[in-house]
């Protein structure tokens, strides 16, 4: 009888054993708790926070011209304050010239065409130098030529700095970087002083990466962005060196095609891990 007890006793906990680790009696799972909405917005403000840690602004073509027209340079600076107009493809809209382009953030994965000497001041699309790309970030900038490490893309923080040959500089931020992807190296011109340039070699493809720190020297995020030079559907480049006073030199030569058209995309943005700690991530 003892026994007999004892066995019903062993059976009852081996069923008790099976069901708990089903999640339940007779297999029912045990209940999730579902994250309260708080939690959930705390969620979205955190990430919020970190895809905001470090951002790009650039002025661009508008994205919704894209595909439909082109900018058509001019000589003619009275009648076309930006050297350019549209021209848009058949069945398309015509734009006004202070239209076309646009301050725009960069997203991961999302290319933006901009133009070499135009950029926005103040809300205001003016004349810029070579292509100004405005970082947003609270700490030291870190701005490394990863692919080519040459000096076929010159990189500043400012016009007044002088293009040192530095393959990595950097600077407090916020702060604005002065991008010229030359397109070759040159031996002469641009040593020593600022270059300013309209025009650069086609069909050239950079890498760049940007670093955020914090103050003590803590990595934060690292981004890499990705500049291609483009073909300019648009604009004459033979024709532009022999009318301006640029002439043939080191920087332009003989059978060379030339753009004003760049397109810049974010293909990286990662954190580092002491920020997913400090993020709760």
């Amino acid at each position: 009888m003892k026994r007999f007890i004892l066995l019903i006793w062993i059976l009852v906990f081996l069923v008790s054993a099976v069901s708990c680790a089903d999640g339940g009696m007779m297999g029912s799972p045990v209940p999730k708790r579902e994250k309260t909405a708080a939690e959930e917005e705390e969620k979205t403000d955190i990430l919020q926070q970190m895809n905001d840690l470090l951002r790009f602004y650039v002025t661009a073509i508008d994205p919704a011209l894209e595909g439909k027209g082109y900018w058509q340079y001019s000589e003619d600076y009275r009648t076309y304050r930006y050297h350019g107009y549209w021209v848009p493809n058949k069945g398309e809209q015509s734009v006004a010239e202070d239209k076309v382009f646009v301050e725009k953030r960069l997203e991961p994965g999302v290319p933006l065409t901009v133009m070499l000497g135009l950029g926005h001041r103040d809300g205001v699309l003016w004349y810029s130098k070579n292509i100004k790309l405005h970082i947003q970030f609270d700490g030291v900038v870190k701005v490394t030529k990863v692919e080519p490490a040459d000096n076929s893309i010159l990189l500043a923080y400012n016009l007044n700095d002088q293009w040192n040959g530095l393959t990595t500089i950097e600077k407090l931020g916020p702060t604005n970087l002065n991008i010229l992807p030359v397109g070759k190296e040159l031996s002469f011109e641009g040593v020593g002083g600022p270059l300013i340039s309209p025009a650069v070699i086609a069909g050239k493809e950079y890498t760049v990466e940007v670093k955020g720190y914090e103050l003590d020297g803590t990595l934060m995020v690292t981004a890499q962005l990705k500049i291609i030079t483009l073909p300019d559907k648009g604009f004459d480049g033979a024709a532009f060196v022999e009318k301006s006073y640029f002439g043939y030199s080191e920087r332009y030569s003989y059978g060379e095609e030339l753009t004003r058209l760049c397109s810049i995309e974010l293909v990286s943005y990662e954190f580092s891990d002491v920020y997913k700690m400090m993020a709760g991530q």
